[in-house]
């Protein structure tokens, strides 16, 4: 019970903020054209929405892809950087691995949270909702059948990580859906 606890702390503590704090702040910087959805949905431009729309998914996207593969690269340095004197050598080292399998969420909790708003921007904010409820079902499941004493902790984080690419396909393909948005490279 102590180590799961201490895997535990070091998830929800080092390794969660350091992997979702980028991936916010890439989701809020893809949001700044936002006002442009709205504006579009409001006056009925289907073009200027559709064009809107993909362009917040692909600024998401191109922020939170670099931002993804750097914290997933230099995991253990950020790491040593932030937090050194709170931090055992082991401790530093399983905190470093859980935030490189956390790192693919990132991209999915920008896109994820792009979406969302996108869908709030255009009246469909109970669709974002259901699908927040839908993608915490799946962390709440996964956790349930993954983080038990023998899978430890990197359980946990796999369910985080399902969860959040559920809770962006959910939002993306509704926003796209909603909106007759369509993702053209």
């Amino acid at each position: 019970p102590s180590a799961a606890a201490g895997g535990y702390a070091l998830l929800a503590s080092f390794a969660l903020p350091v992997v979702l704090f980028p991936g916010a702040m890439c989701a809020f910087i893809a949001l700044l054209g936002l006002g442009g959805v709205f504006t579009a949905k409001a006056e009925n431009n289907r073009a200027e929405l559709s064009a809107r729309v993909a362009l917040s998914t692909k600024a998401a996207l191109l922020l939170s892809i670099p931002a993804a593969m750097t914290v997933g690269i230099l995991a253990k340095p950020l790491l040593a950087l932030l937090f050194s004197s709170a931090l055992t050598g082991a401790q530093l080292n399983s905190a470093a691995e859980l935030i490189q399998l956390l790192s693919a969420g990132l991209v999915f909790a920008a896109v994820g949270t792009a979406s969302a708003m996108q869908l709030c921007a255009t009246g469909h904010t109970a669709v974002g909702v259901v699908n927040a409820a839908a993608a915490l079902l799946i962390k709440l499941v996964l956790t349930l059948l993954l983080a038990t004493a023998k899978r430890t902790v990197f359980g946990g984080a796999f369910a985080t990580v399902a969860a959040l690419f559920a809770f962006c396909v959910f939002n993306t393909v509704q926003a796209m859906r909603r909106t007759r948005s369509e993702f053209d490279a």
